[in-house]
């Protein structure tokens, strides 16, 4: 169900993904989630690639998407991207392996090639409750689509 909410906010807004860097600017927050995002696979239009989240078991996570590099400073809290999101894909706690991965299709769509979409994972301790001082951002990466 993860996996086809992806999909469907990538198809859905026309979006799609390339290759992968680490923003340049990410200013991140680490602490007991520590979480990061890699991706395997070049993102080519109509093909499929992968993300992995990976972190500390049990840390709720969910990833937010935009088409802004950032950072973004709110109060206290710097996002590692730009606002406004695109989206952002709640999966809940990591499972005990700390790891998901999510196979992602991108769609055969060459008005795509070139577009850049920013992603950061956000965690914090499960049952806690997201804070103020509690909620952590992974670094943030960058995909452009290619041909």
């Amino acid at each position: 169900m993860l996996t086809s909410k992806l999909s469907n906010v990538l198809g859905g807004l026309a979006l799609g993904l390339v290759a992968l860097t680490a923003a340049p600017t990410a200013l991140v927050a680490q602490g007991p989630c520590a979480s990061t995002i890699t991706i395997t696979g070049t993102p080519r239009i109509g093909t499929q690639i992968s993300m992995t989240v990976t972190g500390s078991a049990l840390c709720h996570s969910c990833i937010w998407v935009s088409k802004n590099q950032g950072p973004t400073q709110i109060g206290p809290i710097t996002i590692p991207i730009g606002l406004p999101l695109l989206n952002a894909i709640d999966y809940g706690p990591l499972p005990p392996s700390g790891t998901i991965t999510l196979p992602i299709s991108i769609p055969n769509d060459p008005n795509l090639i070139g577009l850049q979409l920013y992603f950061t994972n956000v965690a914090y301790p499960q049952g806690s409750g997201p804070s103020l001082t509690n909620i952590e951002f992974s670094p943030a990466v960058v995909m452009t689509f290619v041909p």
